[in-house]
């Protein structure tokens, strides 16, 4: 066992952990397992719809799945290295945040309809925000630091991209003017760009906690996820007196909570690309069972030919 799994172990292992020890597993190694699967899934799906227009669900389905596994890489990295719980944390509630818009657009919004226009609103709240950020004139220039070449290029480039932007912003409105939910929708909706709206008919959307709780499937954990990951995020006090206690903390408790959305995502990739599952599984299992094999000690190995041998279940 190593160094990184020392802090977790002083205590009585589960049959759970037992059977781990027997497959020559860590803990840790069920995240590997699972983020390599949903990594490699993503990847080979990518290949195939990943080139779709930015306003293709699907596309944007995968690019953020992707998004949020470059996010655990970075965990795991921390955890392989400096083991530091509060960078771990901030990393973990970034990916949280993006779990929930995952799990609220693909998984709990049934209606395809409806998920459409979600779908369109969500991007014209990041298209006019951006708008409204890049709205902002550039500071005078100073001789001693920037060129006027350089400084004419900037302001170029901002021009040009607002100029994309309020085009980006016409289209999308006229595309969900088009939604035959347009109707019946509340004015505060399409004025806000209320993607999280509760009713298309009236004003109110769900909250952010709504929505981690959507994600989580339970209360209590949506709260701790949005209370206390967030002080982390703020640089609040408690991250500090968090960090001088980490060694009796579970340094694995980042890549717990990673695996758990990595089974969810698979379920989600497993609804909205059904026809190419079976075979990416398939492959999988190929790959997972070569990965058991070169981790099992030799004793673990030759006691699971024994049970085979006997026809044991394992």
């Amino acid at each position: 066992m190593d160094n990184r799994s020392q802090s977790i172990i002083e205590m009585e292992q589960t049959e759970y952990q037992k059977k781990m020890d027997l497959l020559g597993l860590q803990e840790h190694n069920l995240f590997e397992i699972e983020y390599s699967k949903v990594v490699n899934f993503t990847s080979v799906l990518s290949a195939k719809y990943g080139r779709e227009s930015v306003l293709d669900e699907r596309s944007f389905l995968l690019r953020t799945i992707t998004r949020m596994t470059n996010l655990m890489k970075s965990v795991y990295v921390i955890f392989q290295t400096t083991t530091d719980r509060a960078s771990m944390m901030i990393l973990t509630r970034s990916i949280i945040d993006l779990n929930a818009i995952i799990c609220f657009l693909f998984d709990f919004v049934k209606d395809k309809d409806e998920r459409h226009l979600r779908f369109l609103l969500y991007y014209l709240d990041g298209v006019r925000t951006r708008l409204k950020i890049s709205g902002e004139p550039l500071k005078e220039r100073d001789p001693s630091v920037i060129s006027e070449e350089e400084y004419n290029a900037t302001q170029k480039q901002m021009d040009d991209a607002k100029d994309a932007d309020i085009k980006a912003i016409q289209d999308i409105e006229l595309r969900i003017k088009a939604s035959p939910l347009f109707p019946k929708m509340h004015y505060s909706i399409m004025e806000n760009a209320s993607w999280r709206f509760k009713r298309i008919s009236s004003k109110g959307d769900y909250s952010w906690t709504n929505l981690y709780e959507i994600a989580a499937g339970e209360r209590k954990m949506a709260q701790f996820e949005q209370m206390f990951l967030s002080h982390y995020v703020h640089g609040a006090a408690i991250s500090d007196f968090q960090f001088s206690v980490i060694n009796e903390t579970n340094p694995v408790f980042a890549l717990n909570i990673c695996c758990s959305i990595l089974y969810h995502l698979e379920t989600i990739i497993k609804n909205w690309f059904s026809g190419e599952y079976d075979d990416l599984e398939e492959a999988h299992k190929h790959l997972l069972v070569d990965t058991l094999l070169e981790n099992m000690t030799p004793e673990s190995l030759k006691e699971y030919m024994k049970r085979l041998e006997n026809g044991v279940e394992s």
